[in-house]
């Protein structure tokens, strides 16, 4: 689970988080969860805002 999550961090440029503690990485996972259920829920005005 750990190489996955590092897999991420390293594919969005944010490996660095990783090395400067967890809550930032923590806040970071938590933050993008909440974005895509907001995201989802948005349907596709959401979508097309992001493209």
């Amino acid at each position: 689970m750990g190489g996955l999550l590092l897999w991420v961090l390293n594919r969005h440029g944010l490996a660095q988080w990783y090395g400067g503690g967890g809550i930032a990485v923590l806040l970071w996972c938590g933050g993008s969860l909440l974005w895509m259920r907001l995201k989802t829920s948005g349907g596709a005005l959401a979508t097309t805002s992001e493209q």
